[in-house]
């Protein structure tokens, strides 16, 4: 009877684990954008797993510089902070969208035309380094 339970206990644990899923990155888009002018990416991170994970950078060849920021309201003006990190909670999602959270792509290399796609890296702290293709395109 032990063995069973054990058996039972173990398949359960296994199950649980694989249904867990993993942290994904979904509908990544990017404005259009002018050449050594500044873009911006945007998408969810959707982390279905019990552990939370932390964003910690981002970088693409599309500009010279790539940054993490969100926008805040400071004394009745908005303005981009760049942030060193964003935490992604377990079993949540953490949306990156205008007015928001996003990947500021800074001194652009080129410029970025609605239908284009360009390369952009996340690398975060439990889940490694995700390759995206972004879309560019007005929304």
């Amino acid at each position: 009877m032990k063995r069973v339970l054990f058996i039972f206990g173990f398949i359960l644990i296994v199950v649980t684990g694989c249904a867990s899923g993993k942290l994904t990155v979904n509908d990544p888009w990017a404005r259009p954008a002018i050449l050594s002018g500044t873009g911006a990416a945007y998408f969810i991170i959707d982390n279905p797993t019990g552990q939370a994970d932390t964003l910690l950078s981002a970088k693409s060849d599309a500009a010279q510089a790539v940054e993490l920021h969100t926008t805040e309201m400071q004394g009745g003006v908005m303005k981009m902070m760049p942030q060193e990190k964003i935490a992604i909670p377990a079993n949540g999602k953490v949306e990156f969208k205008p007015g928001g959270l996003h990947v500021m792509f800074i001194n652009l290399k080129r410029d970025l035309k609605v239908g284009d796609t360009l390369a952009l890296t996340l690398r975060f702290q439990n889940a490694g380094e995700m390759n995206l293709q972004v879309k560019v395109q007005e929304k």
